[in-house]
């Protein structure tokens, strides 16, 4: 087989065996035309064996075979009416949906500005686990070098609201600061962050007062939005 372009790919395959003469073992190598082998095998020669690659194709055409390694004719199964199967995925193809990282990378960004610029300031916490909290703000983090989820800190008393369990944060005495920046969201705009796990929260009354509600790349001081 020969690959045409180049990429990341994933290979898997099958053999489903019947006999072997003269062993007791059966294997199975991939093996590509610039010499990299990828074995597979199994203990005995009667039944299913697997296996699987990740290949980095830089140099065009890239060829691939699955070769016999067991030194001698491996017969098929006749029970089954796919006997072997090798299958090719170019995996740098595969546009994963991040609309809720893109949430939580969006509402990390914001509750970093507001904890630097309102420090100290009362706020009430809507959460999903915990009810509502009410509260002092003392600051934020997250662990260097690390992707676990923020934390939200509050200090009367001191403790720490991980930022997965928000949902709104109400702030008592702070005007709408215009100077709250946010992260541009992907190009093509996913439609999960339309209508996904954040839906929920966009129908909100504001009474002028500053809420922030996870997943808006807005904030609102009165009105309504959809």
């Amino acid at each position: 087989m020969t690959i045409e372009e180049e990429g990341l790919y994933l290979v898997d395959w099958y053999v489903v065996t019947q006999s072997a003469p003269g062993v007791t073992s059966v294997s199975f190598n991939l093996v590509t035309g610039d010499g990299q082998v990828f074995e597979s095998n199994m203990p005995t020669k009667t039944g299913i064996m697997s296996g699987l690659a990740i290949i980095n194709v830089a140099v065009l055409p890239f060829t691939i075979q699955l070769v016999n390694q067991s030194n001698t004719t491996v017969y098929f199964s006749n029970a089954v009416g796919a006997k072997a199967n090798l299958r090719i995925v170019r995996l740098d193809h595969l546009i994963p949906d991040n609309s809720r990282c893109f949430a939580m990378d969006q509402l990390s960004f914001v509750m970093k500005q507001l904890a630097d610029a309102y420090s100290g300031e009362n706020i009430r916490i809507f959460t999903h686990i915990f009810g509502v909290i009410d509260n002092t703000l003392y600051g934020y983090y997250q662990a260097p070098g690390t992707s676990s989820s923020p934390l939200l800190l509050i200090s009367d008393p001191l403790n720490a609201l991980n930022l997965n369990h928000l949902v709104a944060l109400y702030f008592f005495n702070v005007p709408y600061d215009e100077f709250i920046t946010f992260l541009q969201p992907p190009d093509p705009f996913p439609p999960e962050l339309r209508y996904g796990p954040y839906q929920k929260h966009s129908r909100l009354s504001f009474r002028r007062r500053q809420y922030f509600v996870p997943g808006r790349s807005e904030y609102k001081r009165f009105g309504r939005y959809y």
